[in-house]
């Protein structure tokens, strides 16, 4: 929730179970192990710490409402199709068709809205996100460098956690699910969660 982390700095913390408590803090999707360490850094060196994504009333707003002016023209028609592919895959290839266009539209805005709130007039930001948000060809860097035109590519550097697939041991193999355009800048490969495949369980 955006609110409490207007307050976040000025408000003390006996523990970090009150700090989690303080932020509403969704345990379920967010494990407090590898954020609260973050958070708790960020506290005490007194930065900042900001929103970043949409809530749920502007999904739903987003997703029955026209392409904003603001993000129509980011992409061209290539990557626009790339975006429906991977909007498919994602969805195991169950989604009707005519749910394309309103999903990316949904993706788009928490790229752009994520770009708006990453900006500071001087200095560093930095943006803990999906690997997906964070991509060079399809992500948030297109909507900085389109909102700033002092901003060059190699201002902004991009960090994804790929988790390793058993018996590939070629980093470069990693790196044939992505286009000509490197999605990222570096990779920090992490065993993997789990080896299900989640589309078996839909079909």
């Amino acid at each position: 929730a955006s609110e409490p982390l207007n307050r976040f700095l000025e408000t003390e913390f006996a523990s970090d179970a009150a700090m989690q408590e303080f932020l509403y803090w969704d345990e379920q999707g967010w494990d407090w192990q590898f954020y609260g360490p973050l958070l708790r850094a960020a506290y005490d060196g007194s930065v900042p710490v900001t929103a970043g994504n949409i809530s749920l009333e502007t999904v739903r707003a987003v997703y029955g409402a026209p392409t904003p002016v603001a993000i129509a023209d980011i992409f061209d028609a290539e990557t626009m199709a790339k975006l429906n592919s991977d909007i498919d895959e994602s969805h195991c290839g169950m989604l009707p068709e005519s749910q394309f266009p309103p999903m990316v539209r949904v993706q788009q805005t928490r790229d752009f809205t994520m770009a708006k709130n990453l900006r500071v007039p001087d200095g560093m930001a930095v943006l803990l996100a999906g690997n997906y948000h964070v991509r060079h060809d399809l992500g948030v860097p297109n909507y900085l460098l389109a909102g700033d035109v002092q901003l060059e590519r190699k201002d902004i550097v991009s960090l994804a956690l790929l988790e390793v697939v058993a018996d590939e041991n070629e980093p470069a193999r990693y790196l044939e699910q992505f286009g000509a355009q490197p999605a990222y800048d570096y990779i920090w490969f992490t065993p993997a969660v789990s080896d299900e495949d989640y589309c078996d369980s839909l079909r």
